[in-house]
């Protein structure tokens, strides 16, 4: 549930033209945890893990442990900080760019996907619910779509320039 949150708050993100520059996973099980009351936890963890990465590459994500107390205070988030960054500068922009964005053309939403260094016959497209469903070769990635998307149908897509353009519009999607 949160992670399809936070995919939506990306995807308004985008919508709205602020850039994201990173993301940041928050309390993760270090792995140096042995105990096997937080196995079954990290095993639920490396799952989901995978799933983060697909929804928001190429931006940079970072990873929170989880401390034995809450993050409150000036100290614990420069103890954060200092584990996230690991002495690199957080003031520095990470990523300079869209992975996605969607814009209004007429009636319709135009969702722009950066896709490099794929083959326009190695794409496929279909849409479940509030799910966007891209297959690049051997890759799927699930996008969750915005609110302003859920009950639009696809009408057409088109890839050039390692960009998909997905136009939204006319009837329900059923």
């Amino acid at each position: 549930m949160v992670i399809k949150e936070a995919q939506r708050s990306f995807t308004y993100l985008n919508i709205y033209d602020f850039n994201v520059d990173a993301i940041v996973v928050n309390r993760v099980i270090p792995e140096n945890v042995q105990d096997d009351y937080f196995k079954v936890w990290k095993d639920i963890q490396r799952k989901y893990k995978d799933e983060i990465i697909q929804s928001f590459e190429p931006i940079p994500i970072y990873y929170a442990p989880l401390f034995e107390t809450e993050v409150v205070g000036i100290k614990m988030l420069h103890r954060m900080a200092g584990e996230i960054f690991k002495g690199e500068d957080p003031t520095t922009i990470k990523f300079n760019g869209r992975a996605q964005r969607v814009d209004k053309d007429g009636e319709d939403y135009v969702m722009t996907i950066e896709m490099p260094f794929i083959d326009k016959e190695d794409l496929s497209l279909n849409q479940k619910g509030d799910q966007l469903i891209i297959k690049a070769g051997s890759i799927k990635r699930n996008i969750t779509l915005p609110r302003t998307l859920l009950d639009l149908s696809i009408r057409k897509a088109k890839f050039e320039e390692e960009k998909l353009k997905i136009w939204f519009g006319g009837e329900k999607n059923e």
